[in-house]
């Protein structure tokens, strides 16, 4: 407001959008923002040129540039960042239609520059004097999770330690690689930081796979020992080396022999799991380990998967029909409804009316408390002193659902949105309501619109998402299958992958409710998709803990198993050339998991998983 950068609200925005828990990453988000930012606009100048004011070549830059990024976006790792780009530009040049072509353009484009670069700046300046170091996150992380080891032991509640599991290593492995880069700390300290990452992950999977009998003297000790390196870690110290009653064959405490072997023979693989990650916490050496296999950037499916260009096609296609309707009827102040259009559209049905219903929501608690504002606050404002304490207590409301669980801290940002877009009008206290009016009702249109594109046409149901999260869970599964037993219990990064993916498949499962009845699938589909979560989780642990040499056709069966999801999907859900009322296939028994037979068709099963498998689906059938 003291430089008169229009669109404040905007920058403020930018921010709680943006802002992470890691300063190192908010740090790199906003460097990396404010040298792409010249690009954006070098590239926005040159695709205004090339419309030369044309208002038809104008709507066609607008198609062309949102189709293309839209589609890299769903199609690569560039994921809702190419959205963000692609309504940029969409919104800059909507307003390169309604302004004069020449200098006008290139002042509005100035300002926008100028309007996106401060918040980086700012939000960069915060971080380094207050943002909150990836190595405090770190060790909070590994506290929660040991302690959620313990609660699991000692009560039996593993609700809190399914939940950490679920959150898989993914997001926390750069925080690592972030503290080893920047000499946050001694190179062998960093080494220990990303080994006690691994371990305290491997520590919580091998506690939810302890058997529920396990001796309770033993569970007490396990849970005790825990317990210790968690009270010793919050005092800023090393974990003490683990001493068990009854120490495990292979333990830390008591090197493997013969005798060890022979004296510990009904140690549970788990329990023995647990001990040695306790010794790795506390300093001992880790074993080598296994990366899980790198994501590609580009899906393997780009260019032969029609889901992505239709994607872009319908979010595109709301987008203009949004900027159409305030067009044709002289309404700017509603160009928030372009903007919902990018911002709301996910890839499929269930997703994108769930991110609509957080998005009404917050806009509808935002626009109400920014309203009451002008109504009982700022009339009695006279300084930017008090503004600075309103806008920070709106905003703190929005910054505080936004932190919460996943499926609703949209709705936060939406509040912080709404709010800032209703009080922060113009460069100083305003009381007028025709703003917040204008960008309520531009939300909700947006929200119709996509609503009605996103379940009328090309309608991706939920359980295609499920099941292409479920096939790639058993890829990664066939992949730990075929390592040697000594390098499985090492390749915790790939356990934690399976577990991230089965976790997601099962959130996105939850959203079967937002979709229309004719997009769901059949009660015994659904029941068998979220019975295969469980299966998926169980089959994870005991792969990732056998010590058998040969599973080679356990792989296939996954692999087979994984193309079988991958398969053609009818309209319930489930694959076409299925028959439910089959029986299994000759000479292969009840076949595999109940509730994966009844998704992926009968496969024969048989080896060192067979009894479980076949226990498994009798009890589903």
């Amino acid at each position: 407001m003291m430089f008169e950068i229009p669109e404040a609200a905007i920058s403020c925005y930018l921010i709680i959008f943006l802002m992470k828990p890691d300063a190192v990453a908010n740090i790199g988000t906003g460097i990396g923002f404010l040298v792409l930012l010249p690009g954006l606009i070098a590239l926005l100048v040159w695709i205004i040129n090339l419309t030369q004011g044309s208002t038809l070549h104008i709507m066609l830059a607008i198609v062309i540039s949102s189709c293309l990024l839209l589609y890299l976006g769903a199609a690569t790792q560039l994921g809702e960042q190419g959205s963000v780009m692609a309504l940029i530009i969409a919104f800059v040049l909507t307003l390169i239609v309604k302004a004069p072509f020449g200098d006008a353009a290139t002042f509005a484009l100035r300002e926008a520059w100028a309007m996106a670069a401060l918040p980086m700046l700012l939000m960069v300046g915060f971080n380094l004097l207050l943002g909150f170091s990836p190595l405090r996150l770190l060790r909070d992380k590994l506290r929660a999770r040991l302690a959620a080891a313990a609660e699991a032991l000692e009560t039996g509640d593993r609700a809190e330690l399914r939940e950490l599991l679920r959150e898989g290593n993914a997001p926390f492995e750069p925080q690592a690689l972030a503290a080893r880069l920047l000499r946050l700390v001694p190179r062998a300290d960093a080494r220990q930081i990303a080994a006690d990452l691994r371990a305290g992950y491997a520590l919580m999977l091998a506690v939810s796979a302890l058997p529920e009998d396990l001796d309770p003297a033993r569970r007490v000790g396990l849970a005790d020992q825990i317990r210790a390196a968690h009270d010793a870690l919050g005092q800023g110290e090393a974990p003490p080396l683990p001493i068990p009653a009854r120490p495990p064959a292979h333990s830390i405490a008591q090197g493997p022999s013969e005798d060890a072997n022979a004296d510990h023979a009904d140690i549970h693989p788990a329990e023995r799991a647990a001990w040695n990650t306790l010794g790795v916490l506390a300093g001992a050496p880790e074993p080598e380990a296994v990366p899980a296999p790198k994501t590609p950037f580009v899906a393997p499916d780009a260019l032969s998967n029609p889901a992505y260009i239709r994607f872009a096609l319908k979010t595109t296609a709301a987008a203009v029909i949004c900027f159409l309707i305030y067009t044709a009827i002289d309404w700017q102040g509603i160009h928030t409804a372009m903007i919902t259009c990018y911002v709301a559209a996910l890839g499929t049905t269930g997703e994108t009316v769930h991110k609509l219903a957080l998005r009404i929501t917050g806009c509808l608690i935002g626009a109400a408390i920014g309203i009451a504002a002008i109504f009982w606050v700022i009339p009695h404002i006279d300084g930017i002193g008090a503004l600075m304490v309103l806008v920070f207590l709106g905003c703190l409301v929005g910054a505080w659902v936004s932190t919460g669980p996943e499926r609703m801290s949209y709705a936060g940002v939406q509040v912080a949105l709404a709010f800032l877009l209703t009080v922060l009008q113009g460069f100083g206290p305003s009381t007028s309501l025709d703003t917040a009016q204008g960008r309520i009702f531009g939300i909700l249109l947006g929200n119709l619109v996509v609503y009605l594109i996103f379940t009328r046409i090309w309608p991706a149901p939920v359980v295609g998402e499920a099941r292409a999260l479920f096939a790639r869970a058993l890829s990664g599964l066939a992949g730990i299958t075929r390592l040697a037993p000594a390098s499985r219990e090492n390749a915790v990064s790939s356990a934690a992958a399976v577990e991230s993916l089965v976790g997601k498949g099962e959130e996105v499962l939850r959203l079967l409710p937002f979709e229309p009845r004719n997009l769901r699938p059949t009660p015994a589909s659904e029941a068998a998709l979220h019975g295969a979560v469980a299966e998926i989780e169980a089959l994870n642990r005991a792969i990732w803990l056998s010590p058998d040499p040969d599973l080679a056709q356990t792989a296939e069966q996954l692999d087979l198993l994984a193309e079988r999801f991958h398969g053609p999907i009818g309209e319930s859900g489930l694959h076409t050339d299925l028959d439910p009322d089959a029986g299994p296939g000759p000479g292969h028994g009840p076949g595999p998991f109940a509730s994966l037979a009844l998704l992926a068709g009968p496969a024969p099963i048989d080896g060192p998983f067979s009894r479980q498998l076949n226990q498994l689906q009798g009890a589903a059938v």
